[in-house]
């Protein structure tokens, strides 16, 4: 049940995230260098969005909906999946 409960928590910020960031525009391949300053553009405002997302409800509820160190793991990895995602794919 809880698994259930995080990965829906998961999902919902991400899609609405990206409806907000417009990362499913532009499907036409961009090269290199240019295609990875925009994914990280948009994953470094996806951290911060949901870091400060999770500071309201921290100063709310007084704990934290997702640990920081989950925040800052999973960045470099949406990051390279994301980036090589549209390299390779």
């Amino acid at each position: 049940m809880t698994s259930c409960l995080a990965s829906s928590s998961a999902a919902l910020p991400g899609s609405s995230l990206t409806s907000i960031t417009r990362s499913y525009a532009g499907i036409v391949r961009y090269t290199g260098i240019e295609d990875g300053k925009r994914i990280a553009t948009k994953t470094v405002i996806s951290l911060l969005i949901l870091s400060f997302v999770n500071l309201l409800y921290y100063y709310n509820t007084g704990g934290n909906a997702i640990p920081y160190s989950v925040l800052l793991i999973t960045f470099p990895f949406a990051f390279f999946q994301l980036f090589f995602y549209r390299l390779f794919g």
